[in-house]
């Protein structure tokens, strides 16, 4: 399955106090705690593990269809380093790709599926791009459980979609 996270570094700044105790004992585990504080960069750490988690969150709801739920603790990191991130949920590791600059944290698992993915500022330019990538119209739609799919004339592509800030981005089936 496919799950993507995004964080707009400057809106994230501007937005929040992640380091307020409790809101770090919900969102962290100790290891991933003891990994944000050695950081160089502890806020960079956080939203990291952050996009990595929401990432796995979105594939794993959609291979095991549960529904919606906030417990970020369930969702353990095993391994990180810049571009590249092991996630545990439910006994099952999924690796994350990251790429990372300096406007934005975008993190996105695909479990072996070869999946493509587009970060543009608004929903309409990626779609615009996506369906220019393969010549025919395309729209963004929602299963009966909620979850993303792209429809085009022809066939559906499911998808994972984020935005923050700024961003907006899309990944896709190929």
């Amino acid at each position: 399955m496919l799950g993507n996270d995004i964080v707009d570094l400057t809106e994230a700044k501007k937005q929040s106090n992640i380091f307020r105790s409790r809101y770090f004992d919900k969102t962290l585990t100790a290891s991933e705690q003891y990994i944000v504080q050695q950081s160089v960069n502890p806020e960079l750490c956080f939203w990291t593990i952050w996009t990595c988690k929401e990432a796995v969150y979105k594939s794993a709801q959609r291979e095991f269809c549960f529904k919606a739920f906030y417990n970020p603790l369930q969702f353990q990191t095993h391994f990180l380093t810049e571009d590249k991130a092991k996630i545990c949920f439910n006994k099952k590791v999924y690796d994350i790709d990251i790429k990372l600059n300096s406007n934005f944290i975008y993190s996105y698992t695909s479990n072996n599926f070869k999946t493509d993915y587009h970060i543009q500022p608004t929903q309409s330019l990626t779609l615009k791009k996506i369906s220019n990538n393969f010549n025919q119209p395309v729209s963004l739609k929602k299963n009966e459980i909620g979850l993303p799919y792209l429809e085009f004339y022809s066939h559906q592509k499911i998808c994972s979609v984020t935005h923050h800030g700024s961003f907006f981005a899309l990944q896709y089936m190929c």
